[in-house]
């Protein structure tokens, strides 16, 4: 176990932090997701992150049964990616992610990975307003290639790029300029003016599609403290 001092205790989610619950690990496990990567690419989506590190994190969580190595000729190509357990984290990751997202303190200035970006548009998709859409978007986030399906009241979210045929509109932008047009109805026309983002094909559709995710709002009032008689 990573964990020094393991939680000693028979809960489930005593345990689960036992196994994911040390610093970066829950992000090592998030930037997975979507697929198999790299070591580079994982540490490209990991500011900060040194590589002593991540191979330590990347171990652990092989040992417990999270990850598994895919091959690679070196170090740095080294392929990562999750066991079907692994991915059952999902769920948790989302669900961790849209409780934490409603605190006060959640600052929406800072750095923002092309795969969080991914997994905030599955937990912040509005299923009753894309009921009655068909849309085929492809995203691509620095060097990153996503399409993003919705039909039906359901999105499908999956790593790799998307033809132009097939598209229905192909955006290039940074993940948090793409953040912007679809969370803050910042126009595209605004985000193109100054270089920061691409939109290429229906742009009907891509409005539409940006107006299919909708972030909560803020949990009001201050924390409370001891017991109401105090």
């Amino acid at each position: 176990m990573l964990r020094r001092w393991p939680y000693e205790d028979a809960c489930g989610i005593a345990h689960a932090l036992n196994l994911v619950g040390d610093r970066w690990t829950l992000l090592v496990v998030r930037e997975l997701i979507l697929g198999p990567r790299e070591f580079c690419a994982l540490r490209a989506g990991l500011p900060g992150i040194s590589n002593h590190v991540l191979h330590e994190r990347l171990d652990h969580l092989a040992i417990v049964g999270v990850l598994r190595k895919c091959g690679g000729s070196s170090a740095e190509s080294t392929l990562y990616e999750l066991t079907p357990w692994g991915y059952e984290l999902e769920q948790a990751i989302v669900s961790l992610g849209r409780w934490a997202h409603r605190s006060p303190s959640h600052n929406l200035d800072l750095p923002l990975s092309a795969v969080s970006l991914m997994i905030s548009l599955r937990a912040w998709f509005d299923a009753r307003a894309a009921a009655e859409n068909n849309i085929l978007a492809s995203l691509i986030v620095g060097a990153e290639h996503f399409s993003v399906h919705i039909a039906e009241g359901a999105v499908e979210i999956c790593r790799g790029a998307v033809g132009h045929a097939t598209a229905d509109f192909r955006m290039t932008a940074g993940p948090q300029i793409i953040a912007a047009a679809v969370y803050f109805a910042v126009p595209f026309e605004d985000l193109e003016s100054i270089g920061a983002l691409t939109l290429e094909g229906d742009r009907d559709a891509a409005k539409t599609f940006v107006g299919l995710f909708r972030l909560p709002k803020k949990r009001s009032g201050a924390v409370r403290t001891g017991h109401a008689s105090e």
